[in-house]
């Protein structure tokens, strides 16, 4: 990507963006029920599981986000970690 900012650039990034929250959702979910398998000492496996397929997909995300430029990758994180701040706030209600 150049510095013209397009609107399909413009969409390009929406939708990284939008791509990379739904990511962050579903990986923070997938952190919660590790955690959950581990503390209740009946999932080791399960989360070995879960983890590993939680890294290789978020590494698959963001290597894919690279291939379209910085932009692209930034868009995503940005998703990603709104993601984290929506399931940071829902967990501390919880608690």
């Amino acid at each position: 990507m150049t510095g013209n900012l397009t609107p399909s650039t413009v969409l390009l990034l929406l939708a990284m963006a939008a791509g990379g929250l739904a990511f962050g959702l579903i990986y923070f979910a997938t952190l919660r029920w590790t955690t959950e398998a581990l503390g209740t000492g009946k999932g080791g496996q399960r989360a070995i599981v879960l983890s590993v397929g939680r890294v290789a997909a978020a590494v698959a995300l963001f290597a894919g986000a690279v291939q379209l430029g910085a932009a692209a990758l930034l868009a995503t994180f940005a998703g990603f970690l709104l993601a984290r701040a929506v399931m940071v706030r829902r967990a501390r209600r919880s608690a």
